[in-house]
């Protein structure tokens, strides 16, 4: 959820109004690329998957915290260095809740993969993507800008570190979790019978 404010104007008339944000859940990314150029040589970031126990704990400037047990949706996956996307979202006036049958303003949101690089929040220091988002209004009642906004995506938790926006009541920062990627589970080789090794 990430609050802007942007204006409408009428000759000499502006009326400034506080928007949410909300991503669209029938909505998903437009289908990013399923590889990195062939010259590309950096990192990746393959898309991540649920496990039982996760749950991520993150905390605003304003001090106010929020546990999360899903994984950040809005991320075109496979991530690489240079990866654009998009998805749509949806705006409400600030105040309302998200669950209004107030009509929403159509949006559309573009991210882009800048570098991956470490980055330090209360809950330690991770090597992340870093990648900045642009907000456009999808109509032309309104100013076309709805804000912009950078997160950081730490593959070995599988999910956000910080987010980064214009209001310091949407900027956040992961303060505990339990959401470490875990190394995939290796078979035991078969024991020998010791009989048939001697030939019994």
């Amino acid at each position: 959820m990430v609050a802007w404010r942007f204006a409408i104007g009428k000759s000499h008339c502006w009326i400034w109004l506080i928007l949410i944000i909300i991503p669209l859940s029938a909505c998903t990314p437009v289908p990013p690329p399923a590889t990195p150029p062939t010259s590309y040589t950096g990192p990746i970031a393959e898309e991540p998957f649920s496990q039982n126990g996760d749950y991520w704990i993150y905390q605003s400037v304003t001090q106010v915290r929020l546990k999360s047990t899903k994984l950040f949706e809005q991320i075109g996956f496979p991530l690489w260095i240079g990866k654009t996307w998009n998805y749509e979202g949806g705006a409400i006036l600030r105040g309302q809740p998200q669950t209004t049958k107030a009509s929403r303003i159509p949006t559309k949101i573009e991210c882009y993969t800048t570098s991956f690089t470490e980055v330090t929040v209360p809950a330690g220091t991770f090597k992340a993507f870093k990648c900045e988002c642009k907000c456009a209004i999808l109509s032309l009642q309104y100013d076309p800008s709805c804000g912009e906004w950078t997160i950081w995506y730490a593959p070995d938790i599988r999910n956000i570190v910080k987010r980064e926006t214009e209001s310091t009541e949407s900027s956040i920062e992961l303060i505990d979790y339990n959401g470490r990627r875990r190394p995939p589970a290796t078979k035991t080789p078969p024991q020998k019978n010791l009989l048939n090794t001697r030939g019994e």
